[in-house]
């Protein structure tokens, strides 16, 4: 993912899906990622959730990605704590003007 090829998820790939598709809709959406919540626009962090609990935060402006491996629903499907975990968690992983350790996630 932080060096795409043109085999798999490629250049294009990411360009056209990291930007929105659905319009004036709401929530905005692009393919596969959304916005960040709690996120403004120039930070460009995108984030897809899985039904568990799980998510995935990306970045191409910071050259950085998260992961977050959970299960909620094991004790509840109630959502406000996991999302503060979330919160907390895509808070920490991106903070402004932390060093990257690589450069090669590029969206041209």
């Amino acid at each position: 993912m932080l060096a795409p090829t043109q085999a798999a998820l490629g250049p294009t790939w990411i360009k056209d899906s990291l930007r929105i598709h659905t319009g004036a809709l709401t929530p905005a959406r692009g393919l596969f990622w959304h916005p960040a919540p709690g996120t403004e626009p120039d930070q460009g962090i995108w984030v897809h959730y899985g039904f568990t609990g799980t998510a995935m935060w990306i970045s191409p402006t910071q050259h950085r990605w998260a992961a977050l491996l959970t299960n909620k629903i094991r004790f509840s499907r109630d959502r406000g704590p996991l999302t503060e975990i979330r919160n907390a968690f895509r808070a920490s992983a991106f903070v402004p003007d932390m060093p990257t350790l690589t450069n090669s996630l590029q969206v041209q």
